[in-house]
């Protein structure tokens, strides 16, 4: 599916927001952020193997009394989405966002994009996310150094669980940091899965597998 949105349509930066600046594996290009929730959203994107494109801030909505940024454009498992990361006022706000723009939810419905909204309750940060911080950042750093021939060779070796320090140990002659990355690549790939990212910190002694 050919991507609608590629490139942000605002870059301004709201008012005391913070700003994190990053690497979009998925979509080659760096990428800024504005305020902790759509950095978190973000992280979740990197981490979903079935998101294959996104786009930070693709439009912005200009119909009722204030405009309203869109925080993110989706193309999940062959559909396209919009994404929106209610700030606090809008979460306690007795109006649903989307009656203030009628005319956008109209315009959704007509292109088949599924409006989503992310839920904003959810732990400001957890281990999961610090896990997918540091792969997208060895990811970004490293990936370059890490050859297909290696990373399909990983892969055929995971076809049973093994830890990181089993696969530093079965080929000793490439730098650990490679063998490493190349199993974060398999993973971010979804061709591999390693059920302990989620409630352990990253360690030589975390277990992987290419089913």
């Amino acid at each position: 599916m050919e991507a609608r949105f590629v490139q942000p349509a605002t870059t301004r930066r709201p008012h005391k927001s913070h700003r994190f600046d990053v690497h979009g594996l998925k979509v080659s290009r760096a990428v800024t952020l504005f305020n902790k929730s759509p950095f978190r959203t973000w992280l979740d994107l990197e981490s979903t193997p079935a998101v294959t494109w996104y786009c930070e801030r693709p439009l912005v909505i200009e119909e009722g009394e204030k405009p309203r940024v869109v925080d993110f454009y989706v193309i999940k498992e062959g559909r396209e989405q919009l994404w929106f990361c209610p700030t606090k006022t809008e979460v306690e706000s007795n109006q649903p966002l989307l009656k203030r723009f009628p005319g956008f939810a109209y315009w959704c419905e007509h292109n088949n994009i599924d409006l989503m909204f992310v839920d904003m309750t959810e732990p400001v940060d957890n281990v999961a996310r610090a896990n997918w911080g540091h792969i997208i950042r060895e990811l970004s750093a490293f990936r370059r150094y890490v050859s297909a021939d290696l990373v399909s060779a990983i892969r055929s070796e995971l076809s049973e669980p093994k830890r990181i320090a089993d696969l530093w140990r079965m080929f000793p002659t490439v730098d650990p940091i490679v063998i490493k990355v190349g199993v974060f690549q398999l993973v971010h790939q979804g061709l591999a899965t390693g059920s302990e990212l989620g409630y352990l910190p990253i360690s030589p002694a975390m277990t992987f597998s290419a089913p």
